[in-house]
């Protein structure tokens, strides 16, 4: 798909040349515009587009995939943004559906995961056993 942005790439930038005004049902360059925008600008395009997205008449695979970026450029606009500060500000009903919250749940569960495999070494368990139980590598238990 062409969306008819020139753009150019220099000193580890990505600039674009005459970036045109996205209509409300053209996602992808909203995307690209929320990029180019400062923080504050950035913030409002999300808040229209999330709207927008839900009741468009996209792909129901294709939501959850721009969900996805509009979040990833939020994050990068605004590192210090809690997942419930995302949430409200982005109007995510339920947070769990949000990337942000899955990764978390995720790093959470293999923080878990190595303080047990922490404490089996400490009870002298052989690493044989802690890889079974735990299904890390051994080269990660070590």
């Amino acid at each position: 798909m062409s969306l008819g942005v020139e753009a150019t790439y220099e000193n580890g930038v990505l600039k674009f040349d005459e970036l045109p005004k996205a209509a409300p049902d053209e996602f992808e360059l909203g995307i690209l515009e929320m990029i180019a925008a400062e923080p504050p600008a950035a913030l409002e395009q999300a808040q229209r587009m999330v709207p927008l997205l839900r009741a468009s008449n996209k792909p129901r695979h294709f939501q959850p995939m721009l969900l996805e970026f509009i979040e990833t450029v939020i994050l990068h606009q605004f590192p210090k943004m809690s997942r419930e500060e995302m949430a409200s500000m982005l109007q995510i009903t339920d947070v769990r559906q949000s990337r942000i919250f899955q990764e978390a749940q995720e790093e959470g569960r293999e923080e878990g995961t190595e303080e047990v495999a922490l404490r089996l070494l400490q009870m002298k368990k052989p690493i044989a056993e802690i890889v079974a139980a735990t299904g890390l590598t051994p080269a990660r238990i070590r």
